[in-house]
């Protein structure tokens, strides 16, 4: 054989594969598939939360754009509302002036805008990453096995 010339070679084993049945992936073949896996997971889990985080953001954009929508058009219907009931009841009641019933109105409605107020809190309340938290937790129970 000339030195140009060479037997075609066998391949090569790649790191951390069993080359022959007999041979054993070593340690740091298995740690750094471990850790692959390990980043490999966490990336996904990120992605995960990142998609939630998004449809999250969508749902609050869209409830906060009808509360505001809601809230302009109920403050000058309340205007309206409110001047035609106060002169009714002053017309109807001389003995209570049109201020009285100005303020008697205006509380009534306070309460009703506190009420809507709770409610709108406890829709906005449910927002939140559930499944990404399940995911991680049912990942760590698996890496403590």
């Amino acid at each position: 054989m000339s030195m140009y010339t060479s037997e075609p070679k066998a391949p090569s084993a790649l790191p951390g594969t069993a080359g022959s049945p007999g041979d054993e992936p070593s340690m740091a073949s298995l740690l750094s598939g471990i850790v692959g896996d390990v980043q490999r997971l966490l990336k996904q889990h990120i992605e995960l939360l990142r998609e939630e985080v998004r449809e999250d953001v969508r749902k609050a954009k869209r409830g906060a754009v009808a509360f505001a929508g809601a809230l302009l058009l109920a403050l000058v219907a309340a205007a309206f509302v409110l001047t035609a009931l106060v002169g009714l009841l002053a017309w109807a009641v001389p003995a209570v002036p049109w201020w009285g019933w100005a303020g008697i109105l205006g509380l009534v409605f306070a309460a009703i805008a506190f009420a809507l107020i709770q409610a709108g809190k406890k829709s906005i309340s449910t927002i939140g990453v559930e499944e990404t938290r399940k995911e991680i937790r049912e990942d760590i129970q698996w890496l403590k096995k």
